[in-house]
């Protein structure tokens, strides 16, 4: 099992203050849209993200020939914003990935700090993945495995 908590701090971002939703650019990470999707790359995988309001959304995704899902969403904030994620992945030979996180920015703006009018984030968030393994029994191809928390 591997524990790992992540803050990372100052992600420089050149924008100014947050934009009105009426005036966001479709490509923009924070505009909130419900949509369905379909892909192919050795399976099929069905994704999509659902719009609860103009500052909420849930995006989930599963495999339909694998074990491999993901669910998570995001709340925009007048502050930042909180995003959350839970999945699993599967690999070869039986092997599995669960991962659980939470996470956060807010802009330094919300403090007065916008030097030569950058936005600068400050992040923060926990994240626990664990997992399994596989090797074959009968040869010396499994890997010593070193913790470091």
């Amino acid at each position: 099992m591997t524990i790992k908590l992540t803050a990372g701090l100052i992600v420089v971002i050149a924008s100014y203050s947050a934009v009105a939703k009426d005036n966001k650019l479709s490509e923009d990470p924070t505009k909130v849209v419900t949509q369905l999707g379909a892909s192919y790359s050795d399976e099929i995988k069905v994704s999509g993200s659902l719009s609860l309001d103009a500052v909420r959304k849930l995006n989930a995704s599963i495999s339909l020939e694998s074990e491999e899902w993901r669910f998570g969403g995001s709340w925009l904030f007048d502050i930042g914003i909180v995003n959350f994620n839970f999945g699993k992945q599967s690999f070869d030979r039986g092997a599995e990935k669960t991962s659980y996180s939470v996470g956060t920015f807010m802009p330094l703006s919300y403090f007065d700090i916008a030097p030569m009018g950058w936005q600068i984030f400050a992040m923060g968030g926990y994240s626990h993945t664990e997992g399994d393994i596989a090797c074959e029994l009968d040869s010396n191809a499994c890997p010593i495995i070193v913790s470091n928390y």
